[in-house]
């Protein structure tokens, strides 16, 4: 009798045991599945999240060439593909032959993050705010997307967009540069963004250019809302000798 009282306190014991082992585990779970939930939620690191944009749609450049290059492209294997293409593209246009033009084209490279939920199919704009010389100095901005209805951009790794900013006939520019740009981000679809150039280069002209104007930054940061409607932005702000492209 003696061993079979044993024997019950013994089993009850361990009965105590599994569940007690059962019970931490479902915490455990219950604890990771939060934190996956928390990782997967609001990322903002910009503290510019949330804001009401007001766009004009018509006043938004769509890029002219458009490429995109993963994680296992470098970016001097992705700049040789550029040129590539950019040859070709500048093959098929009208050029002048003048001191001066009445328009530029400047390219834009972003490069996303890889690693687990840093991409977005999200809206994105950037606006750059160029000094120009027409005749006096004067500023102009630009406002432009930087995304395009099923295609494969910031899915990790670089993105190309090449722009055109077209001024009236008579409007004469002998130089240009790039002064600051602000990256936005519509939406709770979170994007990081590590690097972002803006360049104003000679082989993407129709008239002659004998200089650039080249922005480079590495923002590493999330853009995010809790907003589905509200928008965050990173802001280079006023960057220092950019250059002066002269035509």
């Amino acid at each position: 009798m003696k061993n079979l009282s044993h024997l019950k306190i013994l089993v009850s014991l361990l009965v105590c045991a599994v569940l007690i082992v059962s019970c931490e585990k479902s915490d455990l779970n219950t604890e990771t599945n939060q934190s996956i939930e928390t990782e997967e939620g609001f990322k903002s690191t910009t503290g510019n999240n949330d804001q009401v944009i007001e766009n004009n749609d018509s006043k938004i450049n769509q890029p002219i060439l458009q490429l995109h290059f993963d994680e296992n492209i470098s970016k001097e294997e992705a700049m040789l593909k550029r040129n590539e293409v950019v040859e070709e593209y500048m093959s098929r246009q009208p050029t002048q032959q003048k001191g001066y033009s009445t328009e530029w084209l400047f390219e834009v490279w972003v490069y996303t993050g890889t690693q687990t939920d840093n991409n977005t199919d999200a809206h994105v704009l950037l606006i750059t705010n160029f000094n120009v010389d027409q005749g006096k100095f004067m500023k102009r901005r630009e406002t432009v997307q930087l995304d395009k209805p099923n295609y494969d951009d910031r899915e990790g790794g670089w993105d190309y967009y090449l722009f055109r900013s077209s001024r009236p006939e008579s409007t004469r520019i002998t130089w240009v540069e790039i002064d600051n740009a602000k990256l936005s981000l519509k939406g709770t679809d979170g994007w990081f963004v590590k690097e972002l150039t803006i360049a104003i280069f000679p082989d993407v002209q129709t008239a002659p250019m004998s200089r650039w104007s080249y922005l480079n930054v590495s923002p590493n940061v999330w853009l995010d809302n809790e907003k589905p409607k509200g928008w965050d932005a990173y802001r280079t702000g006023s960057i220092e000798n950019t250059g002066k492209a002269l035509f």
